[in-house]
């Protein structure tokens, strides 16, 4: 966990400095920094396999196939080689079916904030603690009203490269004295 805090330090310096770091960091963890809420689409950028094969593949099904797929509220992931039966709903997810439109919306919240945030819960808190050494919670909250995700992650890694539209919008927005 140390080196999370590392990492956290390193975009506290980054952000309190106003430089640059050749990083990218994922939606998910941005949006937890800036204390905006995750959605099931964020998933997309961390698993995009997982992301078809669970949200697209059932946003598809009625009521009826829901009823027949036999879906619960857990989830089955590999751990070092074992199967691991996660209860989404810390309360007796297996016994819970998935039987409607409404209860898949649930379930696929419950999941993409399991797989984003709650089976990396230590990881993302140990960088937060090291941004917040350099970068008040407050300051990083407000921002989090003013931008979204992804033009934070270009404040802390800045572009690769300028296009053609680029230039001309600072053409069209600067004035030369």
């Amino acid at each position: 966990l140390e080196y999370f805090a590392l990492v956290g330090k390193i975009i506290g310096i980054t952000i309190s400095s106003g430089s640059h770091m050749p990083a990218r960091f994922s939606v998910p963890l941005l949006k937890t920094l800036l204390r905006q809420p995750l959605t099931v689409e964020d998933m997309q950028g961390v698993d995009s396999v997982m992301f078809k094969s669970m949200v697209e593949n059932t946003r598809c099904l009625d009521d009826e196939s829901l009823k027949q797929a036999g879906l619960t509220f857990t989830y089955e992931c590999d751990f070092f080689g074992r199967t691991e039966v996660i209860d989404l709903l810390h309360c007796g997810g297996a016994e819970e079916p998935i039987e409607n439109r409404k209860d898949l919306g649930k379930f696929l919240k419950l999941l993409a904030n399991h797989v984003m945030f709650g089976s990396v819960r230590t990881q993302i808190e140990a960088i937060q603690r090291g941004v917040h050494l350099l970068v008040p919670e407050d300051l990083l909250r407000a921002a989090g009203m003013c931008m979204s995700a992804e033009e934070f992650g270009l404040i802390i890694s800045g572009v690769d490269a300028f296009d053609e539209e680029v230039v001309d919008d600072w053409q069209a927005n600067t004035r030369y004295e």
